[in-house]
């Protein structure tokens, strides 16, 4: 029997501004899916060295399929851009920069923003939103978002 065990926890990285907080739990929301998905490579297929491993997981040799979801707007138009260019904060550049390469060497499937009033998660830390959407979405085991007028997705290789 394998357990899959996560927890949350101050994020170690500090930050200035609202994109900065954004970007960097979006770059260890992504690690995390990462680490994840090399277990589940293993689990499925068997143990496989360390640079294979690597390989797999920094490629499309894996097919299970992982996404990245967030509402903050900015960063998702820092990531998607034609031309990454600097943001306000100097220090952010090498994040947005390794979330594209995560997206351009399929490490990362697909990167989504979706309306604020839509973000599952915000069940989990703000108690004034309604818990009826998790709880439905953790029950059929998919999630649905409701604002699809709002929903954005990059890249467009699905």
């Amino acid at each position: 029997m394998h357990v899959i065990d996560y927890y949350s926890r101050k994020q170690p990285r500090v930050t200035r501004s609202t994109f900065g907080a954004e970007l960097t739990n979006q770059l260890e929301a992504s690690e995390m899916g990462m680490l994840h998905r090399g277990f589940w490579y293993q689990v499925l297929t068997g143990t496989r060295g360390a640079m294979t491993l690597h390989e797999a997981v920094n490629s499309d040799v894996i097919t299970l399929p992982l996404y990245v979801v967030g509402d903050a707007h900015a960063v998702f138009s820092a990531i998607t851009a034609e031309e990454v260019s600097v943001p306000n904060d100097k220090s952010q550049l090498y994040a947005v920069r390794a979330m594209r390469d995560r997206l351009d060497c399929v490490a990362l499937t697909r990167l989504l923003r979706c309306d604020t009033r839509d973000m599952l998660c915000d069940a989990l830390t703000k108690g004034s939103i309604a818990r009826n959407a998790i709880v439905e979405a953790f029950g059929q085991g998919f999630w649905e978002m409701m604002i699809s007028e709002q929903i954005h997705a990059w890249p467009d290789r699905m």
